[in-house]
């Protein structure tokens, strides 16, 4: 297990004077500069991982004369930088707008030559320090680094990602070794090219495994983290999991494809033949004379996901949701794709094809687009409406 690194006086290069100051601290200066006032030994803990990952939003000065951290998506993260600094070396900042500057040539030494931070015409890279710190540390650095640098889509868009953003190339390569040995995170390392700019490179996870992983690390942005888990939960499981969990919760060891039937009324034979053959292939069920049965491994994997998986219905029931569009529709007077979504929980690209097939048949009507390219629908009260939907009217205008 890694241990916590320390600087001790004899790290402290020459070209910084040292002497002693009150206890366990020592006074640190540079010629004519400012002193910094530091505990040595010094701990490396997880608030100086933080620093060092912070700094993708800001840099050292190539000259080593100043610290510049800049941040408009969390104003917070100022203050955090400020504090951990005052803490461990005595510094105040000065605050211009979305920044901080430290404007110190001794704790720029200091940071470049002991925490192995790099400067701002140097390719960035993860402190050496940190990959031999414990886990606490790591992560802390992770999450930082995408705080400043990563993004995750809005769970209810069709395809869930998180990323990782940078232009160089070195470290981000470095930060996707240093997640797949560390966190056992299988990001893709992706590229492009902006005309006028240059390439770009960034990480990116989609799948549900590698989601339920990443929220062992977690966003320190709330709106970032909330996000995280409303994607994990709404992540859908496999057919065969709900199958073989369904089955296990009724208390069926023993059974035939029809009453397979029973528990999935939605779903034809030949759908449910495919599962149960899948779950004999994977060696969760077994097949004899017409009865299937549950194995050893089976009953073991159907414990394991029975308090990890929501029993959901797999199979689409498009006029359910026709239904419920048409009636919050009808209720609201006007309603646009997202809105209905978030409102009635159902998947984005769902309400899509649900709104195309409904304007298809003119059930509804496009009534305007806003400057967001948002599309406002309303009810075709001209159109003809199958008898479901008729009594659906009928029902809301006698309320």
């Amino acid at each position: 297990m890694n241990k916590y690194q320390y600087i001790n006086i004899k790290d402290i290069p020459k070209k910084i004077s040292i002497s002693k100051f009150n206890g366990n601290k020592f006074k640190l200066v540079i010629g004519r500069s400012r002193p910094i006032y530091v505990k040595l030994p010094l701990k490396l803990d997880e608030n100086l991982a933080k620093v060092s990952a912070m700094l993708l939003d800001g840099s050292l000065d190539k000259n080593l004369y100043c610290i510049i951290f800049s941040q408009k998506k969390d104003k917070t993260k100022l203050i955090e930088i400020s504090k951990i600094i005052k803490s461990n070396f005595g510094l105040d900042c000065r605050k211009y707008g979305y920044n901080v500057i430290f404007s110190n040539k001794t704790l720029c030494y200091f940071l470049y030559y002991c925490l192995d931070m790099y400067k701002c015409d140097e390719h960035t890279k993860i402190p050496y320090w940190i990959k031999c710190s414990p886990y606490s540390v790591k992560r802390d650095y992770v999450r930082y680094a995408f705080a400043m640098e990563g993004s995750i889509k809005d769970p209810l868009l069709r395809d869930k990602e998180i990323r990782f953003h940078s232009c160089d190339k070195f470290h981000t390569k470095e930060l996707l070794k240093f997640l797949k040995d560390e966190f056992y995170l299988n990001f893709k390392f992706e590229k492009y090219f902006i005309k006028g700019y240059g390439w770009k490179y960034y990480l990116s996870i989609t799948n549900k495994n590698e989601f339920i992983k990443f929220l062992k690390i977690g966003f320190p942005l709330l709106t970032h983290q909330n996000r995280l888990e409303q994607t994990i939960a709404l992540f859908k499981p496999t057919a065969w999991q709900v199958t073989l969990v369904s089955l296990f919760i009724k208390g069926i060891n023993v059974f035939t494809i029809n009453q397979i039937k029973s528990i999935f009324p939605n779903l034809h034979k030949r759908t449910i033949h495919y599962r149960l053959s899948l779950l004999i292939k994977l060696g969760y069920l077994s097949y004899n004379n017409k009865l299937y049965y549950f194995s050893k491994k089976g009953i073991n994997t159907a414990l394991k996901l029975k308090s990890k998986i929501k029993i959901v219905d797999l199979r689409t029931k498009p006029r359910e949701n026709e239904n419920k569009i048409l009636k919050f529709i009808q209720i609201n007077k006007i309603a646009y794709r997202n809105q209905l979504a978030r409102k009635l929980h159902i998947n984005v690209s769902t309400v899509r094809d649900v709104l195309k097939r409904l304007k298809k048949f003119d059930y509804i009507k496009l009534i305007s687009i806003d400057k967001f390219g948002r599309k406002f629908w309303i009810i075709n009260n001209s159109g003809s409406f199958p008898k479901v939907q008729k009594q659906l009217f009928v029902d809301l205008n006698h309320r």
